[in-house]
C-alpha cells in the first residue's frame, strides 16, 4: 500500500518536470526545398494531399549537422503503410555513415501522407528536404533507363506489362559505370516495398551485380507488372569470401538498363530446339550409314588380306582351349620361371582371348552400375536446387548466362540443359557403330584383338556425360560443378585404356582397378574443391600422384609385370639369376618423355590454380587426364607408323582412310570446341556477381550462347576421337606375332 501511494505521489512530479515537447503542424511543399530546426523538443508533422498523378513521391533528406548518436528520424504514413529512416544513415554494420538521403514512397493512387520530423539530439539540428514527384517511375518498354543510386538513396520502378501482348517472359538488362557492388530485385506490385539493403533479399527475384547483369522473369509469378528495386550493398556480398576485399571508396553508382518484352515461347523456342535437332539427328544418319560403307569396305580388304577370317570355336584344339584358360598371373610365373626375356609382340599377350572379351565388357557393366547409382541422387539434388532458387527468389544460387538463359517450365535456363543434346545422341551413334562391328564382322586371328566392351562403356560415359552436364546445368555452381567433370574423367581414361589395351590384352588393368583408382581421383577432385585445396592436401596429392606415376611407368616399361619386378628388387636371395628385362630401348626414351610430360602439366596446373587461380581444382586433375590421353594418342600413332618390326623400328603402319578422316575431323573440332569453351560467359570459381561480369548475349539462333556451342563442338569432337580410336588398327591384317609392342 506505501508503494502505490509512492507512485500516486511521484509520477505527476516527475511528468511537470519533463521538458515541454513541442509539435509544429504544416503543410508540406513539393518540388521546394524546406528547412527545419530540429531539437528534442521541436518536432515537425507534415501534412501533405496529392494532387491527381499517375506517380509516387520521393523523398530526398539531407542534414550537415545531424550525428549518428543523436539522428533525425523521419517517419512517413501513407493509411496502413509506414515507412522511416534516419539522417545520418547508418549502414554496413554501422561502420559507413551518410547524410544524404533518399526513399521513394509507395504508389499509394493518390493517398494523402504525413511526414514526422524528430530527434533526441539535445542542441538544434537542421535539416534540408524536398518532396518530388517521380516522374519516371513508370518503365517504357524497350527504353534504356539511366538513374544514380547509393547505399542511402536505393531506387525502384514499377513495369506494367504490354497490353495484348504474348510474350510470357520479360527480359531485364543492366550494366553499370563501376563496380559498386548492387543488389537488384524484383517484387510484387504491393507495399510495403523492400528497397533497403538488409531487406531487399527478402522477397521476389534478386542477384548481386558489380557491372553487369539480367534477369529473365516469367510473367505468370507477377500478375500485372511487378517492381524494379535498386540498391546499393557491401563489397563483400559481391565477392568470394575467401578473396581479399578492397573497399570502394565511391559508394554512389550510374547504372543503365532496359526492360523488354520480346521473347515469344513458341514462336522463339520450337525453331531454336528444333533447328539443333534436326541437324544431330540428320548428321547421326549420315554418320551410321558413312560408317557401314566403311564396313563393307573393311570386310572385302579383310577377305584380300587374309585366308581365314572367321574363327571356328568348334575347331579349336585342345591346347589352344588350354592356352586361353592360363590366367595372367600363370603367364607372368611361367615366363619367371624360364628366366625369359619379356615377349614384345601381340601374340604373347592376347592369349586369353575370351577371358579377355568378358573383362573387356566388365567395363560397361561397371560404368552402368556407377552411372544408376550416380545420375540418380544427381537428378534429385540439381531438382531441388531449381525448387529452392525458385523459392526463394536468389539468383545467387546458380551460376547462369542471364544475358542468354531461356526458361522453360521449372528450368531457368533451358538452353544450356538442352545443348547437351549432343552427348546424348553421339553417344548413341558410336554404340550403334560398335554393336554392328561387334555383331557382323567376323572375329579375326589377325591384327590386334577385338575387344569391345571399352568402347561400349566410352559409348555408356558419353551418354551419361549428356545427362550429368544437363543435370549440372539446371543450377551451375560450385558444389555441384563435378557431376560432369567426374564423367569427363571416365572418358578420358576408357582411352587411356583401350589404347593400352590394343596391344596388350592380357595385362590390361580390370574394370575394378580402374574404376577404383577413378574413385579416389573424383574423391580428390572434391576434396580439393570443397576444402579450396590446403598445402597439407596438395602435398598428399603431390606424393600419390608421383607413387602411381612410378608404379603406371614401370607397368608399362615391364608390359604389366610391374609386381612382379618390384618382388625382384625387393628380395634379397632370389632363386631368379637375373631380373626382367627390356626388349627395346627406345621404350625408355618414351617413358622419359611420358614422365617429363606429366611433371611439367602437374607443376603448370600448380601454377594455374595457386598462383594465377584461373583453374580450380577439378580442372587441375582434367588437364593432367586429358594431357595424357592427347600424349598416348600420338605417341601410339607415330610408333605406328614408323614401328612395326617387333625388334627394331624398320617398317610402318598404315593408318586407314577411316582412321584419318575421323582423326581430322577430331583435330577441326576440338579446336572449334576449345575456341567456344576459353570464351566463357559464366565461372563459378568467382562470386555470383563477378561471374555476371562474363555474362554475354544469345550468338546463335538468338537462342544459344558459346556454352551451348562448345557442347555442340565437343559432342561432335568426342565422338570423332572415339571412332579414331576404334578405326586406327582397321588395316592391320599381320600376324599378331609380327606386330610390335608399344
Amino acid at each position: 500500500m506505501a508503494t502505490s501511494w509512492f507512485f500516486v505521489a511521484i509520477v505527476p512530479l516527475v511528468l511537470c518536470l519533463q521538458p515541454k515537447i513541442v509539435m509544429v503542424p504544416q503543410f508540406g511543399r513539393v518540388s521546394q526545398v524546406m528547412d527545419f530546426t530540429l531539437n528534442s523538443n521541436i518536432k515537425y508533422l507534415l501534412l501533405y494531399h496529392p494532387q491527381n498523378n499517375n506517380n509516387p513521391y520521393s523523398i530526398k533528406a539531407w542534414s550537415d549537422s545531424a550525428s549518428p548518436q543523436n539522428p533525425i528520424l523521419i517517419v512517413v504514413n501513407q493509411g496502413i503503410d509506414t515507412l522511416s529512416w534516419s539522417v545520418p544513415y547508418s549502414i554496413f554494420s554501422q561502420s559507413e555513415v551518410y547524410y544524404h538521403t533518399s526513399r521513394t514512397l509507395c504508389d499509394s493512387h493518390n493517398q494523402n501522407f504525413t511526414i514526422t520530423l524528430s530527434t533526441s539530439a539535445p542542441t538544434n539540428t537542421k535539416l534540408s528536404m524536398i518532396v518530388e514527384e517521380e516522374r519516371f517511375f513508370h518503365l517504357v518498354n524497350g527504353k534504356r533507363h539511366t538513374i544514380e543510386i547509393s547505399p542511402s538513396e536505393p531506387r525502384y520502378f514499377s513495369y506494367d506489362y504490354v497490353p495484348q501482348s504474348h510474350s510470357s517472359l520479360v527480359t531485364i538488362e543492366i550494366d553499370s559505370d563501376d563496380e559498386t557492388c548492387l543488389m537488384v530485385s524484383v517484387q510484387k506490385h504491393t507495399c510495403p516495398v523492400l528497397d533497403l539493403n538488409n531487406f531487399i533479399n527478402y522477397q521476389g527475384f534478386h542477384q548481386t551485380i558489380l557491372t553487369k547483369g539480367g534477369m529473365r522473369i516469367r510473367k505468370k509469378y507477377y500478375t500485372g507488372g511487378f517492381f524494379l528495386v535498386f540498391t546499393v550493398v557491401e563489397d563483400e556480398v559481391c565477392k568470394k569470401k575467401d578473396l581479399p576485399i578492397i573497399p570502394n571508396q565511391n559508394q554512389s553508382s550510374t547504372v543503365h538498363f532496359t526492360v523488354t518484352e520480346n521473347i515469344e515461347s513458341k514462336n522463339h523456342y520450337i525453331p531454336a530446339v528444333f533447328i539443333v535437332l534436326a541437324c544431330f539427328i540428320l548428321f547421326s544418319f549420315v554418320a551410321i550409314a558413312i560408317f557401314c560403307v566403311f564396313e563393307r569396305y573393311r570386310k572385302k580388304k579383310i577377305a584380300e588380306n587374309t585366308e581365314q577370317i572367321a574363327i571356328n570355336v568348334d575347331e579349336k584344339t585342345e591346347e589352344e582351349i588350354t592356352k586361353e584358360e592360363i590366367t595372367e598371373e600363370e603367364i607372368h610365373e611361367e615366363r619367371d620361371e624360364n628366366n625369359q626375356q619379356i615377349p614384345n609382340n601381340v601374340a604373347d599377350f592376347s592369349q586369353n582371348t575370351q577371358k579377355n572379351q568378358k573383362r573387356s565388357m566388365n567395363y560397361l557393366w561397371q560404368i552402368l552400375n556407377v552411372g544408376l547409382f550416380y545420375i540418380i541422387p544427381v537428378i534429385q539434388l540439381v531438382v531441388t536446387l531449381q525448387s529452392f532458387l525458385i523459392q526463394t527468389g536468389d539468383f545467387d544460387l546458380c551460376y547462369y548466362n542471364f544475358r542468354c538463359a531461356n526458361p522453360l517450365w521449372i528450368i531457368s535456363d533451358f538452353n544450356h540443359v538442352f545443348s547437351n543434346i549432343g552427348y546424348i545422341l553421339m553417344g548413341i551413334v558410336f554404340s550403334i557403330n560398335v554393336f554392328y562391328r561387334h555383331f557382323y564382322s567376323p572375329p579375326l586371328t589377325t591384327g590386334v584383338p577385338a575387344n569391345y566392351g571399352v568402347f561400349y562403356a566410352m559409348g555408356a560415359a558419353l551418354i551419361m556425360e549428356g545427362v550429368l552436364s544437363g543435370c549440372y546445368h539446371l543450377c551451375p555452381n560450385e558444389t555441384n560443378f563435378q557431376f560432369d567433370t567426374s564423367f569427363m574423367y571416365v572418358m578420358i581414361v576408357l582411352c587411356l585404356v583401350k589404347l593400352y589395351q590394343n596391344r596388350h590384352p592380357d595385362v590390361t588393368p580390370t574394370a575394378y582397378t580402374t574404376f577404383s583408382i577413378l574413385g579416389a581421383t573424383i574423391l580428390c577432385g572434391t576434396i580439393g574443391i570443397v576444402f579450396k585445396a590446403p598445402p597439407v592436401f596438395i602435398v598428399f596429392v603431390t606424393i600419390a600422384y608421383l607413387v602411381l606415376l612410378i608404379y603406371a611407368s614401370l607397368n608399362i616399361y615391364h608390359f604389366g609385370t610391374a609386381r612382379n619386378f618390384l618382388r625382384r628388387c625387393c628380395l634379397r636371395n632370389s632363386e631368379v639369376p637375373r631380373p626382367i628385362q627390356s626388349p627395346n630401348t627406345h621404350r625408355w626414351w618414351l617413358l622419359l618423355l611420358a614422365i617429363t610430360v606429366n611433371i611439367l602439366l602437374y607443376g603448370l596446373g600448380l601454377i594455374l590454380f595457386y598462383h594465377t587461380k584461373t583453374i580450380d581444382f577439378a580442372t587441375f586433375i582434367l588437364q593432367i587426364l586429358a594431357g595424357n590421353a592427347f600424349l598416348y594418342t600420338v605417341v601410339y600413332t607415330c610408333m605406328k607408323i614408323k614401328c612395326t618390326s617387333v625388334r627394331e623400328c624398320t617398317c610402318s603402319e598404315k593408318i586407314c582412310a577411316q582412321a584419318i578422316i575421323y582423326g581430322f575431323l577430331a583435330l577441326v573440332t576440338w579446336v572449334l570446341a576449345g575456341v567456344f569453351f576459353f570464351a566463357e560467359a559464366s565461372k563459378w570459381t568467382e562470386s555470383p556477381a563477378q561471374s555476371r561480369q562474363l555474362n554475354k548475349q544469345c550468338i546463335f539462333a538468338d537462342f544459344y550462347d558459346s556454352h551451348d556451342l562448345w557442347h555442340f563442338f565437343s559432342s561432335l569432337a568426342l565422338y570423332f576421337t572415339f571412332m579414331y580410336l576404334l578405326c586406327i588398327d582397321d588395316n592391320l591384317y599381320t600376324n599378331r606375332a609380327d606386330i610390335p609392342l608399344f
